[in-house]
């Protein structure tokens, strides 16, 4: 199933060519996946000139039904505000980023859009995204407001297909976490664009991860989901993006982590990770990032919360017009 796909690239971190050179080629493969994939994809801006914001709006013209922006662009944060380097062509050259959100909603005749952000300092614009853009849209970012480093997201992850009646969004965010995170120090957010209550529509899914294992609520006795159903959830939603050995693992390792948090147990053999007695969340954090496990373990705690989050526009569209305090909470999966 084809989709539309504005590509949004910001200007290259450095002039030197040889750096240019490296991020085109990137920007060149991810594209390229794409549209092998069966895509549409529109690439506005380059490395040498980066990009404007009428050429976006144009984008937007040219294919009014695009729900799918991805944004590759350097940026920072000053005052707590998330901007980019968007271009050469002016002295500062930036986009702030609740400027940004605000036009991409006006060029969307405010439908509800799935913006992936691939930025340094991106966390710094969670709330922005959840207050600004149309209501039902989702920001995906992948660091925090206290780390905002950001990295590129490995072309392996963009070779993603939509099939006839699934929510492609979605299904390339899972793509994401299980092939494009690599062993960099992440930490994925989802945005949700809810009315009227943007601070608890942020969601980190590493903090996900950590509650429901230290909570015991996929394996525990007094879990909210059986430890069958969370495992069969997570495998049919999954198998499309790990293999069966991969998917094993981080089902195995989600397992252990329970375990270390009961102190029981802090070494599994079907897990290559391992665990110190005492265990926190950096040692956790740290120990699946090393393993490649932070992006499948991220993946299949959305899973487990993917009704509560409502990302992607999986509710009916009049639940995001009400704040989530009116919402009456939907069970895990």
């Amino acid at each position: 199933m084809q989709e539309n796909i504005i590509f949004i690239k910001g200007v290259a971190d450095s002039s030197e060519e040889p750096v240019r050179r490296a991020e085109s080629k990137r920007l060149n493969l991810q594209t390229a996946a794409l549209r092998s994939a069966g895509h549409a994809v529109q690439i506005v801006g380059n490395t040498a000139e980066g990009f404007n914001m009428d050429n976006v709006a144009a984008a937007f013209r040219a294919c009014p039904q695009t729900k799918i922006v991805f944004v590759d662009c350097h940026g920072s944060v000053v005052e707590d505000q998330h901007y980019l380097y968007a271009r050469t062509d002016e002295p500062l050259g930036i986009e702030w980023a609740d400027d940004l959100y605000r036009k991409l909603g006006a060029y969307s005749n405010g439908k509800p859009l799935n913006i992936f952000m691939s930025s340094c300092g991106s966390g710094n614009g969670h709330l922005d995204a959840a207050t600004i853009l149309p209501p039902g849209s989702t920001l995906v970012s992948f660091t925090s407001d206290r780390n905002t480093d950001s990295y590129p997201v490995e072309v392996e992850a963009f070779a993603v297909n939509g099939t006839s009646g699934s929510n492609f969004a979605e299904q390339f965010f899972l793509s994401i976490l299980c092939k494009g995170l690599g062993q960099e120090r992440h930490l994925p957010h989802l945005s949700v664009s809810v009315t009227d209550d943007p601070e608890h529509s942020v969601w980190n899914l590493w903090e996900k991860v950590c509650s429901l294992c230290s909570n015991n609520l996929v394996y525990g006795t007094n879990n909210l989901v059986s430890g069958a159903k969370f495992k069969t959830e997570v495998s049919s939603r999954l198998s499309m993006h790990l293999s069966a050995n991969d998917l094993f693992t981080t089902l195995s390792t989600i397992r252990l982590f329970v375990k270390a948090f009961t102190h029981k147990a802090f070494t599994d053999p079907k897990t290559p990770v391992t665990l110190k007695v005492n265990v926190d969340h950096k040692d956790l954090y740290h120990s699946a990032t090393r393993n490649k496990l932070l992006g499948p373990m991220c993946a299949a705690a959305y899973i487990a919360m993917r009704r509560e989050i409502g990302a992607f526009q999986i509710w009916e569209p009049t639940q995001y017009l009400r704040p989530r305090s009116l919402i009456r909470g939907p069970e895990l999966l």
